[in-house]
């Protein structure tokens, strides 16, 4: 009844939707059938919230996290956005220089780029780029001023107006009232097919985004085969086992009944503590084992055990390295859960920690390791460059400490019109650096590498852009072929330069925990060891020369999931190659399970229940039938003559009331 909401203007569907919900639910139902009587009037005048984003001052909602990233454009901290500084996007550059490159000089390659921008949930940057790009054209073009202010509200319309992108909460649906509430940073497939066919939950369902992104990488003709094949034997000695994984989530203080705080991905007790950290409570308190939720952001004994899973299918002998994709920490660690810890002194130790963990496996020359949006500051990490929140420094301070980012490669670099920066120097601004793998010569003999990018910086940032340009050129005038590891999704193959495709040899992202097999561009995405996830599960597979040393994984082969039952403890043996479908809806670990089973226990007590409600309908009837016929009999010895003229009548009608029962039976 309400198809034709659809074809109103994209803001008067807001609108009207946001009244009807005002209603009460029975005539939210009714309402369409006296349309033209209804007591407003569809304006086409659209609002963020019109568009179902969520109040902006709310940081939980889509538009509160939107405006929140916009916010930091503000770079003078005037309380405006102006034209010169949405153009600088995430870049440290100043007043002076944007003013040169609009007006002066040639702007650097990928300055203007509007129409790789697509919007994209659960990732804010994604919007400032389109405000950067929007604005520099706009300044080009002599459409706007350098000091012109930037209105939050008209770029955000403009935005997903673009691409016909509300987010609109389901009719008759109680609290909470925005899709992104509802259906949380990793949307069920099944209810987004179901919501967006409706019209609904277009945006968080990211349904105006492209799929993932293979198809944004260059072209290229690699044939398409599995990597490695066995990885104990390989009879090639130029060969790496490489173990691949994301989106972890370690959990301190985990709570094993599910129900700490703040709830939902994360159950963290309550009287957390510095010198508690890394101990496992019950419901009432108790110190106790580590047994996981299976839905949870697990604890740091669960995430431990697929790299002991690793190390009991690799041989000892085995060269490898550790490829990991982003999101160390569990996904809330604001200072409202703390008890007054300051959280960047919990970022440190969650990232000591870690690292403790993967260095008794790995050497730091063989960890690769990106930065994700719940890495440091959510969403931020390294927005502000370095040495300006806490959280960034302790997260960079970390790796750099730990021998994994080092000069090794003697290259350098330009941030905010410094020249010269070392490579450490580049990365403790940016999270950007490049290291070669170990064990590689590559097809060409000059060695084969991994560029790690901050795809939180998006791809307007000014200072990444240009040392991913000057590092591929690096690398291929030494002859060498590289591998690209980057966050989010939509980002990491965006960030390929189209001059450069031929030395890439596979480009890998994780964030939104479901995996796929390598598409024919070599774009593999990782789901994550987090048990918060639509596949738990961690890739495994060989470089070497037979496949050109490109990374190509098959999800049915490759693909190590966790399979076990609830509240039992973490077991390295419990991850395990199980064929499924590619996907990524069929429950992968402990959650899922319980999931089917709670339906299946449901189905069989609803059919019991049908089968005692049909006895009890049958046993009425038929008391009810004989009832009928006595009091027929009563009436028929009352008046003879009356009987006379109705006995025909009178017995059909009594026996159908007492066959009834009996046909039914």
């Amino acid at each position: 009844g309400l198809s034709w909401v659809s074809k109103l203007p994209m803001g008067a569907r807001g609108l009207f939707v946001l009244q009807l919900r005002n209603l009460p639910r029975l005539l939210q139902f009714l309402l369409p059938i006296c349309l033209l009587r209804l007591p407003f009037a569809v304006s086409e005048a659209s609002t963020i919230e019109g568009l179902g984003l969520g109040n902006p001052s709310n940081s939980k909602t889509h538009a509160g996290e939107l405006a929140k990233q916009f916010a930091l454009l503000d770079r003078d901290s005037n309380g405006r956005v102006e034209a010169w500084e949405a153009a600088a996007g995430f870049g440290k550059i100043r007043f002076e220089e944007v003013k040169r490159m609009i007006e002066v000089e040639p702007a650097p390659v990928g300055f203007f780029r509007l129409s790789r921008i697509r919007p994209v949930p659960y990732h804010p940057s994604s919007f400032v780029d389109w405000v950067a790009f929007r604005v520099r054209e706009a300044l080009r073009d002599g459409l706007q001023a350098l000091n012109d202010e930037i209105d939050f509200e008209e770029e955000i319309l403009s935005f997903l107006g673009k691409y016909n992108c509300e987010d609109l909460f389901p009719l008759g649906h109680k609290l909470p009232s925005t899709c992104g509430e509802l259906l949380g940073e990793t949307p069920n497939a099944a209810k987004c097919k179901s919501l967006t066919a409706k019209g609904f939950c277009r945006y968080t369902c990211g349904v105006c985004t492209d799929e993932i992104n293979g198809a944004l990488l260059p072209s290229r003709n690699l044939p398409l085969k599995r990597s490695g094949g066995n990885i104990g034997i390989s009879g090639d000695t130029e060969s790496v086992v490489v173990l691949m994984s994301s989106d972890w989530h370690t959990a301190p203080w985990y709570q094993i009944d599910g129900k700490g705080i703040p709830g939902g991905q994360v159950t963290r007790y309550r009287q957390c503590t510095y010198d508690n950290e890394w101990q496992c409570f019950s419901g009432e308190g108790d110190q106790v084992q580590c047994n996981v939720t299976g839905k949870s952001d697990p604890p740091r004994e669960f995430v431990v055990t697929h790299i002991e899973a690793f190390s009991q299918v690799v041989p000892k002998d085995k060269n490898s390295v550790f490829f990991f994709i982003g999101d160390t920490q569990e996904h809330d660690i604001a200072p409202g859960y703390l008890n007054g810890m300051d959280p960047a002194l919990v970022v440190r130790d969650i990232m000591n920690a870690t690292l403790i963990d993967i260095l008794r496996y790995f050497e730091p020359e063989e960890i690769f390791y990106a930065a994700g949006n719940n890495d440091g500051p959510h969403n931020e990490i390294f927005l502000h460059g370095g040495g300006v929140d806490n959280q960034t420094d302790m997260w960079a301070a970390a790796l750099v400490d730990a021998g994994i980012v080092t000069n090794a490669l003697g290259w350098n670099y330009t941030y905010a019109g410094s020249v010269g920066l070392s490579q450490v120097d580049f990365f403790r601004n940016t999270g950007y650096y490049v290291k070669q793998v170990p064990y590689l010569n590559g097809p060409y003999g000059g060695g084969v590498f991994a560029v790690i990018t901050n795809t939180n910086l998006g791809i307007s940032q000014i200072d990444q852009q240009a040392a991913l340009r000057a590092d591929f050129k690096r690398i291929a005038n030494r002859n060498g072929v590289a591998f690209l590891l980057g966050h989010h999704p939509w980002i990491a193959p965006s960030l390929v330069p189209e001059s450069e495709k031929d030395i890439i040899r596979g480009v890998m992202s994780g964030h939104i925990h479901r995996a796929f097999s390598t598409t024919p561009n070599l774009f593999t995405q990782l789901g994550a060891v987090s048990q918060a996830a639509v596949d738990t599960g961690f890739y495994l597979t060989t470089i070497d020369s037979s496949n050109d040393y490109a990374i190509v994984v098959d999800r049915d082969r490759d693909l190590y999931v966790y399979k076990d039952t609830p509240e039992r403890l973490p077991n390295s043996r419990n991850w395990k190659v199980e064929k499924q479908s590619d996907t990524g809806t069929k429950p992968k670990h402990k959650l899922g399970e319980v999931q089917v089973a709670l339906v299946v226990i449901g189905c069989v007590i609803a059919f019991l229940l049908l089968a005692l409600l049909s006895v009890m309908l049958r046993k009425f009837s038929k008391k009810a039938s004989y009832a009928v016929v006595n009091s027929e009999n009563e009436s028929t010895s009352n008046n003879i003559n009356e009987t006379k003229k109705n006995k025909i009548g009178t017995e059909e009608d009594v026996g159908d009331l007492v066959r009834l029962p009996q046909v039914v039976a």
